[in-house]
Formats: structure tokens, sequence, C-alpha cells
């Protein structure tokens, strides 16, 4: 069957866009703010606040740890450019998330809350959904972009980081839109949609950076190898440029093989015997391991003038770039001396050599996330993944190419890396779903590779995931202790099992264009249904309840009581609790003495505390990893010892591997600590 014609973005139809909007929406922005938000959240939250209303600013401790850096004037240039989280600079990340979730909270006049916290991310999302459809529709065919849109919106990974507070989808979607503007500047038909494009993308990269410094600068790789690609397709053909970027691949990675071999096994760690800086090593043969295999691509392709071509856009377009958000991270060293500095080494060059606190994950570690974040799709990935590889597909070469570039560029370097994460290689899952698009088009309706037969089994596959689910939900109400929640999950299946196994029987009858719609509609009424009840899955919540009781509490005590927390806080017990919440530990100077020196200094400061006594938040019981069981803290003992007691305990609900609890001195210490007095 010969593949469809290339079809211009204005035959496409629009309804497309308002049907992956609507779609999107409904995934994105159903019950986004009820769920409590989880303790990195509360991060950008607490940041975002400060910011906001101009409380509190640093906190003038004594001890290490504020020995390190000064405290800065308070002044409204200040409160913007310095993320403060519970009165300690928060300098791991640049501000641009801050700066969003802050402008949304004074635009809407309900201040820094769980919905106005995470709809940069969820707008993020949305703007990426719709971006991927557009650019789909400039590199496939309408059909395939509408497909690839619509997995992404109902993938695992939009679905979890577009509903979170956290800088990842923003950055995802500047990568992404950065991506796309490059992609159409280079095939732009006149210069000065080229250069547009081009400064359109610097911009974008200058604004990603603004996210999360640095990471966008990852893209540099796919990018040269797709220009060098580009090239080589133009001067020698479909065929020899296939076969040389196929090579280019098995180079990198072998190159990916080699760093992982040299910083993963023990045998290998020459350089500690000759005392050779890890972090030099590291980056040194992570350069190699990349930059031979490119230097092998770009002699082999001839390529030096294309990429020369781009020098007079690119050497001014980094520096703007770098002018976005460099001036940031200087001025942080400004303000705080070395500590700034030390903050980002630790955060970039240590966290990507996998040398001071950072350890190396192992080198498998991407495999589970790229099977999770493009969940439910996952059985197109493998045919997308090989579809740019394959003669058959040479008419849509360039734009399979440039995307599957996208993708390996983004996993390998990130999985050489040491320091991993699942949501760092969110940035390529935008191009993964507009390949499986171009896949699931041709598996339901052109069959240029996938034939019916295939099809038919696939589909059916999919559609047994609807009973399949219904029954595993049923047996959870059943055994479970915790029955609500199942049996609440197990009407949701039911009712996303209709959609899904319409879908499995018209696979069956060979009816396939109804399927991939049937789906869609499937997954998004589980996400509905899971939505409209979380408090029934997430236990977050209790701590808000926590947090949200005990300063109902701490109000009621009065002018002049003030409030510490048990060693460093949780960010999500200080943003519930509504306002700064000091440890107790910063209460005491710090001059060299061990762990246990340092808790008794805090029990004799507290015992000699005058009337009213600080009150004391933190937990009663807490997990032990070791033994598997939930135990009661020394601290607890220690505080009853001084004539404190708990005035509210509240247990994980789903999660009980803490009891939250407020301490109150309710006796004077002398009397608490009698002989016979022990705790309960």
């Amino acid at each position: 069957m010969n593949p469809e014609p290339n079809i211009s973005p204005s035959h496409g139809p629009r309804w497309h866009y308002l049907l992956t909007a609507g779609v999107a929406s409904v995934i994105l922005f159903w019950q986004l703010g009820a769920p409590a938000m989880d303790d990195h959240e509360c991060k950008l939250a607490l940041a975002a606040k400060n910011m906001t209303e101009r409380t509190d600013w640093l906190y003038e401790g004594v001890g290490e740890e504020f020995q390190a850096y000064p405290i800065p004037p308070a002044t409204a240039w200040n409160y913007w450019l310095v993320p403060v989280e519970n009165g300690r600079p928060r300098l791991v990340k640049t501000p641009l998330p801050y700066w969003s979730a802050a402008g949304v909270a004074i635009a809407s006049g309900a201040g820094v809350n769980e919905w106005t916290a995470r709809l940069p991310s969820a707008c993020a999302a949305m703007v990426l959904v719709l971006v991927t459809l557009a650019l789909g529709r400039r590199m496939l065919s309408p059909r395939a972009a509408l497909l690839g849109a619509l997995m992404l919106a109902t993938a695992v990974g939009v679905q979890k980081w577009g509903r979170n507070a956290r800088p990842e989808m923003l950055l995802c979607t500047l990568m992404t839109c950065a991506m796309a503007v490059f992609y159409l500047a280079l095939r732009a038909t006149s210069r000065a949609r080229r250069i547009g494009g081009m400064v359109a993308f610097w911009l974008l990269m200058g604004l990603a950076n603004l996210a999360k410094q640095f990471v966008p600068l990852m893209l540099v790789w796919p990018l040269a190898a797709y220009v060098l690609w580009r090239h080589d397709a133009r001067s020698r053909g479909d065929d020899a440029a296939l076969g040389s970027l196929r090579r280019l691949l098995v180079l990198t990675a072998i190159g990916l093989g080699v760093h992982l071999a040299v910083m993963n096994l023990t045998a290998t760690d020459w350089w500690q015997a000759r005392r050779l800086p890890t972090g030099k090593v590291a980056y040194g043969v992570m350069a190699l391991g990349f930059a031979l295999p490119m230097l092998w691509y770009l002699l082999r392709t001839r390529g030096w003038g294309a990429i020369g071509r781009l020098l007079p856009t690119a050497i001014p377009g980094a520096a703007v770039m770098f002018a976005m958000f460099v001036p940031w991270l200087w001025y942080m060293e400004k303000l705080f001396g070395g500590y700034a500095g030390g903050i980002f080494s630790h955060q970039v060059t240590e966290r990507a050599a996998g040398i001071g606190d950072w350890t190396v994950e192992v080198p498998w570690y991407y495999l589970i996330p790229l099977v999770t974040l493009t969940l439910p799709w996952l059985g197109m990935l493998p045919g997308a993944l090989a579809a740019p590889l394959m003669r058959r597909f040479r008419e849509r070469r360039e734009a399979l190419a440039y995307l599957l570039l996208w993708c390996v560029g983004i996993f390998t370097l990130f999985t050489a890396a040491a320091a991993k994460r699942e949501h760092y290689i969110l940035p390529m899952i935008p191009a993964a779903c507009l390949l499986m698009g171009f896949i699931a088009e041709d598996v339901f309706w052109r069959h240029e590779w996938i034939r019916p037969a295939l099809t038919r089994l696939l589909g059916a596959a999919y559609g047994l995931v609807g009973p399949v689910g219904l029954i595993v939900t049923g047996v959870a109400a059943v055994v479970s202790p915790d029955r609500a929640k199942w049996v609440y999950m197990m009407v949701v299946a039911a009712v996303a099992a209709v959609p899904m196994t319409a879908a499995g029987v018209l696979s069956l009858r060979r009816r396939f264009a109804l399927v991939p719609g049937l789906l869609v509609a499937g997954i998004t009424l589980v996400y509905v249904g899971f939505f409209s009840s979380g408090d029934l899955w997430d236990p977050r919540d209790r701590v808000r309840d926590f947090a949200v009781e005990a300063d109902r509490l701490f109000r009621a005590e009065g002018d002049g009581a003030v409030a510490l927390h048990w060693g460093d806080p949780q960010a999500k017990t200080a943003f519930y609790f509504g306002r700064l919440l000091p440890s107790t530990h910063w209460k005491i100077m710090r001059q060299g003495g061990d762990p246990d020196t340092l808790h008794r200094r805090v029990l004799d400061w507290l015992a000699d505390c005058p009337e009213p006594a600080p009150w004391i938040l933190g937990y009663e019981k807490m997990l032990n990893r070791k033994t598997g069981k939930v135990e009661r803290l020394s601290d607890a003992a220690d505080l009853w010892r001084i004539g404190y007691r708990p005035v509210l305990l509240i247990e994980g609900k789903q999660d009980k591997r803490f009891t939250f609890a407020l301490y109150r001195r309710l006796e004077r210490p002398e009397a608490a600590s009698r002989p016979g007095a022990t705790a309960p």
C-alpha cells in the first residue's frame, strides 16, 4: 500500500484541536486542587507564597548552615529573585516555576494553594499537547498527528506531571516548543522565516533554562545529529544516509556502554588508585563516548557546511540564551557567596558525574519510566522506535528521523548521567507519542506494515483491559481491608470497561476505525473516576489535616506563642501549618559536636525555656525501614521527660509510616523529670 502524501496543515480538520483540547482539559483540570500537595510541590509553593505575601524572610538562625551564607536585605527585588522555603534559600532550581505560581496567585487573588500552585503545570501540559498536535500536522498526516496528541494527553506521564506543581512539565513544554520551532525553521522557505524561527528557538531555550538550568542543553546532541543526517540524505540519498544513521546509533550505544562500564564496574575504578578526580574522569569518558561517534558522523556525512550555516544565528542565539538565566545564577552567588556556588555545583556537575553525595544508579534505570510514562499506549512503542530506521517509510523519513533522534538523545544522555529520576526523560515523551501516533495510523488504517491479523490481536488485547480491570478491582474489593476505595474503583472500572470492551469487539470484527476513539474514551473515564475521589487514595491528606488542625490549636493560644519543628520539617508540614516553622535544631549553636551532643543540647534548651514554652510539631511514631515495623521515636519519650505532652496525634490513613504529633509543655521540667516519671 502506498503511503499517503504529505498533507499541508491547512487541509487538516480544525476540530482536531478542539477534540484534543477537550480531552486534555478533562484530564488536567478536573479536581486539580483536590489532592494535598507532596513535599516537592510544597517546596515550590512555599517559595511562591513568600514572593507574594512577603511575611517572612530568611531565618537568621545560628549554626554551621547559617554561618555558610550571609542574610541579604529583605528588599522587594530580593523577595522576587530569591526563592525562600521556610526561612532558607532554595537555590537548587532557577526561578521561573516559582514566578509562574506566584503570578497565578496574584492574578487569581486566591493566594498560593493547591490549585494556583499546580495551574502553571496544567496550562503548560495543555500547551504541550496542542503544540505536539500542530507539529505532528507539519510532520505527518493530520490523522497520525491527532492520534499522537491524544496518546500524549492520555499518557501517564502527562497526567502525572501535568497535575503536579513541580517544574517538570513547564520544562518539558518549553523544550518541546524549542524542538518544534527548530524543525520548522530549517524547513522554512524564506530567509526571514528561518532567522525568525531560530530567534524563537534560542528564546525558548533561555526560558527552558530559567525553568531548570542546563538541562535543555542536552538537546544539542539530537539537533546536531539531525542536521548532519539531513545534509547526508540530501547529498547521498535516503539509503546511504539511513545506513550511516544506523551506524551512528550503534556507535553511540557502544560509547554509552563504555561510559557506564567505567563508572559502574568496580574493577575499572583505576583512577581512584591513581588519585585522579572522579568528576573529571566521569565527564571525560562521557564526552568521548558521545563526541567520538558524533565526530565520526560529521566526517562521514561531510556536514560541516550544514553546521556552519547555523553559526550566524547560533552564536548570538546562545549568548541570548545564557543571558536569560546566568545573571540569576551570578546574582545568587553574589548574595550568598560560595554557598550558592556550592549548591549549583552539587546540583549540576556533581549530580551528573555521580560524585559527592550522588551515587551512580543502575544503567537500565530509564527502561521502566519509558514504559510507565507512555502507558497505556505501550503496545505501540516498539514499532514507533523501529519505524524511523525502516526503508519502507522513506517518504516520512525526515520527520521520523527527527523524532527518533529527539528520543534517543534525551534517553541516552540522561542514562549516562549518574543521578536519575523518572521524570528526567519526560521531554522525550511528546516525540515518542508522535511516533506512536504514526504507528497507530498504520495499525488501524493504512496497514502498510502492520497487517489486519495483527491489528485484530492488538485491539483485542486492549479490549481485554476493560473486563480484566473489572475483575482485578472486584477481587481487591473482596480481599482488601480498605474496601471502600476498591468498591469505588470497581464502579469506575465497570464504566470504563464498556468502551474498552467495545474496542476489542470491533477489532475482532475488523472495524478498526472506531477503536482508537473508544480506547481514548475508556482511558479518560478511568482518569476522571480516579480524580473524582482522590481522598480514597492519597495519604498526603493526613499531613494536611494534621498541619491545619495544629495551626488552629496554635492560633487559639494567642500572641506570643512560638512553634518549632523537631528536626528539619517537611515542606508540606510547613506549608499547611501556614507560617515560618523553624527547626528546634536551628536554635542551637553547632560547635562540631556529634548528633547525640546536639540532641542533648536541644533538650536542655527546651527544658530551660521560660513560659510560654515553644510548641513542638513532629512525629510520635515512624516506620523503621530496617525492621519494617512502626516504632515509637526516642524523641517523643525525651520530650515527655521534659514536660511535653502530645495534644494532637494523627496517624497516616493509608500511609501508616508516620504518626504526626503536636506537643505542648504541660508540666514543668522539674516535675516531669522527677524519679518515677516515665513516658507512656
